[in-house]
């Protein structure tokens, strides 16, 4: 898919991962920054695929505020 761009739309994405993860590479969610420029990318250090369990208060205070920008930003 190299020389087309797939992604014209622009919606807002959030990607999150646990930096060492390894099912689901950290190099993946560098390939997706790439590929969605406008997106946000936040690295769990030292975590593995179940970031968002280890890291609990800090993965749902980065996701409620991407939310609450994504919703102020379309009102």
């Amino acid at each position: 898919v190299h020389g087309t761009n797939r992604y014209e739309k622009k919606v807002p994405v959030l990607i999150m991962a646990g930096d060492d993860d390894p099912l689901v590479p950290s190099k993946n969610s560098l390939i997706l920054k790439e590929l969605l420029p406008d997106s946000k990318l936040s690295f769990f250090p030292n975590r593995r695929h179940c970031f968002f369990i280890e890291e609990a208060v800090r993965f749902n205070r980065e996701a409620v505020e991407f939310i609450r920008s994504v919703e102020n930003a379309l009102s």
